[in-house]
């Protein structure tokens, strides 16, 4: 009878138990920044970006709430009039929000960086939650961060893109061309073109048009500065040119630009390389005379010729035919290319001794 009475009460107990509700936990105050990651290639004064810092207050009560908010990396953050730094008291489960304007002094250079935002409150104990007399607040402080950092690239097509137009598919030292330079606005505000320069050859040169000495071949463009506005086509023409020394054959040029933007933002643009074909005037017609491959085996050649004709002097016919170096043969070559390279190497000593 006893042990019957013992599984009963045992039974009852752990029913009791079963109906017991779970205990709910507290839910603890939180900050965040939203949003927390801010792309943006310039925080300028007159166009901050704006970004808002959430307290929510969870079960507690709290009082004298303040925010604080600092980078290392120069961004201000300054506080919207509607919602000031100090707040009062906030009661359990609302929430508060600080609207911040973020800048940056002109002219420098925006990379990734942080803000940081530091909440600080007083936690009110609930009424009844502690024994009379004994409830006190207590300080407590909150962070969070947000990144500010520039697109991950800014590419040349989101700015502006430049094009050459017009070249001369051959260019030689007697027989100089003409290009233009156009540069389309792709951005949504106006931007100034500030510096152009060529990249390739040395002996390939872009100049100033209509310049007349070589100073004033080396001066900017007349035209720069060149502002342009959003979805406009500017255009700079110039001279291209070859020097009296070149390296004859197809050469590449790339002609690049320096661009800002009304926000700050400064890149270089570069055009789409641009194959031109160098030649030295009336080689062509030359080597095709000669039959030979390149100007370079010239003094052999003309070395030679010039002792085939003295050695043929007073000869006869039958002894002109027999001579042993014919014309475009493997020896003939092979002893050409020999004297072209000893004239290369002899040249500059016997130049030094001329002068």
């Amino acid at each position: 009878m006893i042990r019957a009475t013992w599984i009963v009460v045992t039974v009852a107990a752990l029913a009791a138990l079963t109906r017991i509700p779970p205990a709910i936990s507290a839910e603890e105050p939180s900050l965040e920044v939203i949003p927390a990651q801010v792309a943006a290639r310039t925080l300028l004064k007159g166009a901050p970006i704006e970004v808002e810092v959430r307290l929510k207050g969870g079960d507690a009560q709290l009082a004298a709430i303040s925010l604080s908010a600092f980078s290392n990396d120069g961004i201000i953050a300054e506080f919207a009039s509607e919602t000031p730094q100090e707040l009062k008291n906030l009661s359990p489960k609302a929430e508060y929000s600080w609207r911040l304007k973020l800048t940056r002094p002109a002219g420098s250079i925006l990379t990734d960086s942080i803000l940081h935002a530091r909440a600080g409150f007083d936690i009110v104990p609930a009424a009844g939650s502690t024994p009379a007399g004994s409830g006190t607040a207590v300080h407590r402080f909150l962070y969070t961060t947000a990144t500010i950092k520039p697109p991950a690239a800014i590419g040349e097509i989101e700015l502006s893109i430049a094009e050459i137009k017009g070249a001369p598919e051959i260019l030689a030292h007697e027989r100089p061309g003409h290009l233009f330079v156009f540069i389309t606005n792709e951005y949504s505000k106006p931007l100034t073109v500030t510096n152009v320069k060529t990249l390739g050859p040395t002996f390939i040169e872009v100049v100033n048009p209509s310049a007349t000495i070589t100073a004033d071949k080396q001066k900017p463009h007349p035209k720069l500065p060149m502002k342009i506005d959003p979805g406009r086509v500017g255009y700079l023409d110039y001279d291209i040119e070859a020097t009296s020394e070149v390296v004859p054959g197809k050469q590449t040029v790339v002609i690049a630009a320096d661009i800002t933007t009304e926000d700050g933002t400064s890149a270089t643009i570069r055009t789409a390389p641009l194959d031109v074909n160098v030649a030295v005037l009336g080689e062509s017609d030359i080597l095709k005379f000669l039959g030979i491959p390149s100007l370079l085996f010239l003094p052999g050649l003309l070395m030679l010729a010039t002792w085939r004709f003295l050695w043929s002097l007073r000869k006869s016919s039958d002894e002109i035919a027999k001579y042993p170096l014919q014309w475009n043969t493997a020896d003939f070559w092979i002893i050409s290319i020999a004297l072209s390279l000893a004239t290369a190497w002899l040249y500059p000593f016997l130049r030094q001794l001329s002068s």
